[in-house]
């Protein structure tokens, strides 16, 4: 039986320094404690600067009192798997707590990537809590304030989560889904989960 030939693509990780490094085709990612399990550096091979440099998590969300409350490792034990040619890198047990350091203890957050050898990348994200009593968590916002070049652009799309069981939207797809959409294009979704967001940097 022939030995398989290596994907000069595949994606590769290395970790160094509390920086876990992931190459995937032309572009990395990497992740530092401090980022809360979101990543710290978005970057590509051929270019001098990242896209993205940042060393705070990019969700953050308010408690009921208006304080602004942030993910947070405890440690950094990044789990680091392969399946199906795609290399997978997780954050479980990611807490909460707010700007002023009070631990949201019940609160938890996990993120598990997939990075593919042509450079996409997947995230999910799961939210939950170690009791039954409502959390005071409110006005999540994700925030990606992309270093683009002159000339450059990245666009974005998203899915909307139907309030209840929706099987027309495979019927009337706009309604819920959105894409090419500029950095200009802004969406104001209030109390909506959006399940998939993605951009598309080129």
């Amino acid at each position: 039986m022939p030995t398989p030939t290596p994907n000069p693509r595949s994606p590769g990780w290395s970790l160094r320094n509390g920086v876990l490094r992931v190459q995937t085709g032309d572009s990395y990612c990497e992740f530092t404690r401090a980022a809360g399990g979101f990543p710290s550096r978005i970057g590509f091979s051929d270019r001098r600067s990242p896209v993205w440099r940042d060393g705070s998590p990019m969700l953050t969300a308010k408690t009921r009192d208006g304080r602004s409350a942030l993910p947070f490792l405890p440690e950094f034990s990044p789990a680091i798997r392969r399946a199906d040619g795609a290399q997978h890198v997780a954050f479980h047990n990611v807490g909460w707590r707010t700007q002023d350091g009070a631990l949201l203890a019940p609160l938890r957050l996990s993120l598990d990537y997939e990075f593919h050898g042509d450079g996409v990348v997947f995230v999910t994200t799961y939210f939950c809590t170690q009791d039954c009593r409502p959390r005071p968590l409110r006005d999540f916002a994700l925030q990606a304030s992309l270093a683009l070049s002159p000339g450059e652009e990245a666009n974005w799309a998203y899915w909307a989560l139907p309030r209840q069981p929706a099987g027309q939207m495979t019927q009337d797809l706009n309604r819920y889904f959105e894409r090419n959409l500029t950095r200009s294009d802004a969406r104001r979704k209030e109390g909506t989960i959006l399940p998939f967001v993605s951009f598309d940097f080129g």
